[in-house]
């Protein structure tokens, strides 16, 4: 929510953010998206290659509005209490922007990517 371009209360005061992500997040009265969920990636992340899945779970009061220009979807998402899927999340420079509140212990793979790279990205600051 804090990387989009702007915040909307639940009075519609919009209130400016970051604008990493285009568009902006709107807050809601009723909670949004509640339960357990499966993600599969369809890019290459810092995480990982396309095609891993992770589980994790989703509970928010708000929603999502892409703006002008959205960025592609980070990955396909399965609803675990419903099969319901839909695509979500972003993936933009190092950062993976989602509502998915990641479980590493579905992926161990997934941690171990990530670590490596931050290893790269202090050995490679280091370098004159």
């Amino acid at each position: 929510m804090y990387l989009c371009e702007w915040l909307e209360d639940q009075h519609g005061q919009r209130t400016p953010q970051v604008g990493l992500i285009p568009g902006g997040t709107r807050m809601t009265t009723r909670l949004q998206q509640f339960g357990y969920a499966e993600a599969t990636f369809l890019h290459d992340t810092f995480f990982g290659p396309s095609k891993t899945t992770v589980r994790g779970h989703r509970f928010h009061y708000s929603v999502y509005e892409p703006g002008a220009r959205p960025l592609p979807c980070a990955y396909h998402i399965t609803r675990a209490s419903t099969g319901e899927t839909s695509l979500e999340g972003f993936v933009r420079d190092q950062v993976l922007a989602t509502y998915l509140h990641v479980h590493l212990g579905s992926q161990p793979a997934m941690a171990e990517a990530f670590v490596e790279r931050c290893r790269r990205q202090r050995d490679a600051s280091r370098t004159p």
